[in-house]
């Protein structure tokens, strides 16, 4: 889990695995969501990538999750 935000009385869950991004809550129709990140991976050389990959810590209840869960 990234953050956690509670808007108009609902709560909003962002959570990242790798380059995706997702939003788990319920969104009114014609609602617009901007999700910005780190450069596209193309315009990284291949070292720097994987160093971004390897600084994330993952959250201590992931560690408690068998791989099926994560």
């Amino acid at each position: 889990m990234i953050d956690e935000v509670e808007w108009n009385g609902e709560i909003f869950v962002l959570s990242r695995h790798g380059r995706m991004v997702a939003i788990l809550a319920p969104l009114p129709e014609r609602t617009v969501v901007e999700i910005s990140g780190p450069e596209p991976r193309q315009r990284l050389d291949r070292g720097d990538y994987l160093k971004l990959q390897t600084e994330a810590e993952p959250e201590p209840d992931w560690l408690d999750l068998s791989p099926i869960g994560r």
